[in-house]
C-alpha cells in the first residue's frame, strides 16, 4: 500500500514540472500541417488558444484537431525553438502541402515577440 502512495506521489511531482507535447492539426482541402508543441503546459495552452483564433479567422473551411503527444501527418518540414517574454517551447513542423523548410524560421520571428 506505501508504495502504491509513493509511486502516485512521484508521478504528481514529475508531472509538474514535466514538459508536454501536443500536435495541432490543420487540415483543408489541399492537404494537412502538423505543428507538434513541446514546452510547459500553460504555455502550450495559450498558442493553442492563439492558433485556433488565427485559423478560425484566416482559414476558413479548415479544420482543427488537438491532441495529445505526437500525432503528426506528413514528412518532416523543420524545427525551431520560440522564445516569447520568457515562455519557451519548441515547435516541430510536418507538412503534406509542399510548404518550405523556411516557414519555421518566419514561425520564430512572428510568435518569438
Amino acid at each position: 500500500m506505501k508504495l502504491a502512495a509513493i509511486a502516485l506521489l512521484m508521478v504528481g511531482v514529475v508531472a509538474c514540472g514535466s514538459t508536454k507535447t501536443t500536435t495541432m492539426n490543420l487540415s483543408g482541402a489541399n492537404g494537412t500541417l502538423s505543428l507538434v508543441l513541446t514546452g510547459g503546459a500553460s504555455t502550450l495552452s495559450s498558442v493553442q488558444t492563439q492558433f485556433v483564433n488565427a485559423v478560425s479567422a484566416q482559414a476558413v473551411g479548415s479544420s482543427v484537431s488537438i491532441l495529445d503527444g505526437d500525432h503528426h501527418i506528413g514528412p518532416l518540414v523543420c524545427q525551431t525553438d520560440i522564445d516569447n517574454s520568457g515562455a519557451s517551447y519548441h515547435v516541430t513542423l510536418y507538412s503534406n502541402t509542399g510548404i518550405p523548410s523556411t516557414a519555421c524560421a518566419q514561425l520564430a520571428q512572428e510568435l518569438g515577440g
